[in-house]
């Protein structure tokens, strides 16, 4: 890993060898990323998910890029009921939340045990599907995929650096393009 960024990757594995408990704070006070906020507070209590991810885009309302990394991934909107485990997930309405409020998003999301090009395709569209005026990419690993969905705001930037990640990664990214 090291050949794709080597200044970043040894910031990292300095960060690793302190033995932190907490990796999160500990990279987010080493500086390593500038002018990153964090919001690592865990969704304990399903019944104030409403309340969380309110105050989680107010302490993020500056960031022109939201990463999201759900332990389980994106999800359909939820139903009434919260299932007892959505505390492993990002909904759909929550990632339109974020994209209405002018940011841009990066969401990574493991595979399923489904044919990954079908699930790219059908998440893909479900996410474009979020604003008529989305660019959506992804960036395809053998275990995962992250889908970058792009505000008119950031768009000469980002477009920019979602075109440059296929071929500065090769090959632990497969494949990277637009979808939408």
């Amino acid at each position: 890993m090291a050949r794709y960024d080597p200044e970043l990757f040894d910031q990292i594995r300095a960060v690793i060898e302190q033995r932190e408990t907490n990796r999160l704070g500990a990279i987010e006070s080493s500086g390593i990323i500038p002018n990153a906020r964090f919001v690592d507070a865990l969704l304990t209590d399903k019944t104030k998910r409403a309340t969380y991810f309110e105050a989680a885009l107010s302490d993020l309302a500056e960031a022109d890029l939201i990463f999201f990394d759900p332990d389980n991934g994106v999800a359909a909107n939820p139903p009434n009921k919260q299932p007892r485990r959505s505390s492993k997930f990002i909904y759909l309405h929550e990632i339109a939340a974020a994209y209405e409020r002018q940011h841009s998003i990066l969401i990574y999301q493991h595979f399923p045990r489904v044919q990954r090009d079908q699930f790219i395709g059908k998440l893909g569209m479900e996410l474009a599907h979020l604003s008529a005026s989305v660019k959506l990419w992804y960036f395809r690993t053998p275990f995962a995929v992250f889908f970058l969905l792009i505000h008119p705001n950031h768009s000469a930037a980002l477009v920019t650096a979602a075109e440059a990640v296929p071929d500065r990664w090769r090959p632990r990214f497969i494949s990277g393009e637009r979808l939408y």
